[in-house]
């Protein structure tokens, strides 16, 4: 086992006091209300303790008193760099890498604690301590890897060597199955397996497609799903389909058997055996849509971990480097406006306006006082959490409307500011179905995971002209800067507003896009809506330039959480609304798809 330690000295006068008596009185004493100085003596107080030499169980009892204080700061500095923009400010950026310097801390002093244990012969040796040591090693080093992925850098350099050691020398010593005592299991006791494969599964969930909060989900509910996965050694006649595989002489996730079986001796290599979970998620969706009931996590998350536990992908289109930049709209409203032909959207009225501002303004129903951004607006969805049943859409009074008339003569009409902008990436390379894109630059971007993209090459004359994608992957780091993976939905589209269609009309416009059929690769039209309010069934109000259409949906296609795509079809059988206009199918589009 890799033993790159701190240097350990003999504790002296000043050291840190680490009988456990003394250790719960100075946890009693931290400032927790003051969160960086409590982190700033947790942090130190770790450092220290892994520099001296103590006994190993006097080692492990104190680590084991600090571990919850640490547990309880490192989720409590999520707030810092959770739902924050990308690349992530200074500070957000240090505060995410003071959490895992922390969390690493911890797992180098059960790591002492193992190492020293490991090494006493076993008549010495304490099973017991061996074992517990090795199960909080695995989970602290769990959690370091958990927030890399929460702000999409990359995994530290040997923590997945240090993973794999650990797995190896339980192994070993025949601790696997051992039950460890964790105030986290409550029901059932705590193994080392089922730790290093609740490790293994998150990095197969492909962390890197997820948003923030579907990782931390993902990692809680892989807890209990872990014990469905089977180990075995590389060879195994039984395992005949087994798609992974995890190198423990390596300082690498694992990966597809495929991929790597040709560099794997079989004392190194063990096979992942994911069929059985699989098969779990897919009945819990089944019995999710049959009680038509909802959890965590989601469906659509559930559905990309079946996806990524039970099949292994093929690339359906090369991939080819591009040296070119791309104008990006992020976002449904951003992408709207400029498909609009850079048309403002407002939901007043009985149809939607493209001629005046958007106004929102969330109110209580007893105080209609506080203004607010545009609620589907990326820039301020993280900023701006109201309770969802108090707050609705309503004209803000006259005074803070636009009053220029819009007869008004040119030269008396101050230029408007543009409600949105575009974004210019890299393109670094492309295929038939997306592109990856590069964001260099040091100020944040709103991208990401599951946002809707408009894309324009810059070179590309028709500025209105945008093709739909939305962003599969994220990955940031100071070398590279901000990585996306783009798949492409839709090489165009229409801006229209879209409302419930009910009796007394009191629902508003909300920006949507329909996305034309794609005949050659059988894909059939769709409507783009915000992620809420809409569900299938619902009968919907489409205007486009004043022509109303009403349509059902018929089909959920995704909820990425940050839009919906609904497959839909035509109502023909009552006229649209009090405008007169007959309904319209997707056919009475063809001729705007030239426009987009």
């Amino acid at each position: 086992m890799d033993q790159r330690f701190p240097t350990r000295r003999t504790p002296v006068m000043g050291s840190f006091d680490t009988r456990p008596a003394r250790v719960e009185q100075w946890i009693a004493n931290l400032p927790l209300l003051n969160l960086g100085e409590t982190s700033r003596q947790l942090f130190n107080a770790l450092v220290e303790i892994n520099s001296l030499d103590i006994n190993l169980q006097q080692r492990f009892k104190v680590l084991e008193l600090l571990r919850t204080p640490v547990a309880e700061v490192t989720g409590a500095m999520q707030k810092h760099y959770i739902g924050q923009h990308f690349p992530l400010p200074e500070k957000a950026r240090k505060v995410a890498d003071l959490s895992q310097a922390m969390l690493n801390q911890l797992a180098i002093g059960y790591r002492i604690v193992v190492a020293g244990e490991a090494d006493k012969g076993r008549l010495l040796r304490d099973r017991r301590l061996l074992t517990s040591a090795v199960h909080r090693a695995l989970s602290s080093l769990g959690q370091v890897l958990l927030k890399a992925y929460q702000i999409y850098a990359p995994y530290p350099q040997g923590v997945w060597r240090e993973i794999h050691q650990l797995y190896a020398l339980a192994e070993q010593h025949k601790l696997l199955d051992s039950p460890v005592k964790d105030a986290a299991h409550l029901q059932t006791a705590a193994r080392i397996e089922d730790a290093y494969k609740q490790i293994l599964l998150l990095a197969l969930a492909c962390p890197y497609r997820l948003r923030q909060g579907e990782v931390n989900q993902v990692f809680e509910v892989l807890e209990d799903w872990a014990g469905q996965v089977r180990l075995t050694r590389l060879g195994d006649p039984e395992q005949t389909n087994v798609l992974f595989l995890t190198h423990l002489a390596s300082d690498d996730p694992p990966s597809y058997l495929a991929l790597r079986h040709s560099r794997c001796s079989q004392a190194d290599c063990r096979l992942l055996d994911t069929a059985q979970l699989a098969e779990t998620v897919r009945n819990e969706l089944s019995r999710r849509r049959k009680e038509g009931r909802r959890g965590t996590p989601a469906e659509g998350t559930l559905r990309r971990l079946m996806l990524a536990w039970g099949v292994m992908p093929r690339r359906k289109f090369s991939r080819a480097e591009k040296h070119a930049t791309a104008a990006v709209a992020i976002g449904l409203s951003a992408t709207h406006f400029f498909v609009s032909g850079e048309q403002v959207f407002s939901p007043q009225g009985n149809s939607p306006r493209f001629e005046t501002p958007a106004h929102f303004e969330a109110s209580d129903p007893r105080e209609r006082q506080e203004t607010v951004p545009d609620v589907w607006d990326p820039s301020y969805v993280r900023q701006w959490h109201p309770d969802q049943d108090t707050v609705r859409m309503v004209d803000l009074p006259d005074e803070m409307a636009n009053k220029t008339p819009l007869s008004a003569p040119a030269e008396e009409t101050s230029p408007a500011q543009p409600a949105y902008t575009t974004e210019e990436w890299k393109m670094v390379d492309v295929s038939a179905g997306g592109y990856r894109l590069l964001w260099t630059r040091h100020e944040q971007s709103p991208a990401e995971v599951g946002e809707l993209l408009g894309v324009r090459e810059s070179s590309d004359p028709d500025v209105f002209h945008l093709a739909l994608g939305v962003i599969r992957w994220m990955k940031c780091s100071d070398a590279h800067g901000l990585e996306l993976g783009v798949q492409m939905i839709s090489p165009g589209a229409v801006a229209v507003g879209t409302r419930l269609d009910r009796p007394d009309g009191g629902s508003e416009y909300m920006r949507s896009l329909i996305l034309p059929e794609v005949s050659a690769i059988g894909q059939p039209a769709s409507l783009l809506t915000p992620a809420l309010p809409y569900h299938v069934g619902d009968r919907l109000v489409v205007n486009c330039h004043g022509k109303e259409a009403r349509v059902e949906l018929t089909k959920l296609v995704e909820n990425t959480g940050c839009f919906a795509q609904f497959q839909f079809r035509p109502l023909d059988n009552r006229p649209a609304g009090e405008s007169g206009g007959r309904n319209l199918t997707p056919e009475d589009f063809e001729s705007l798809w030239n426009e987009i």
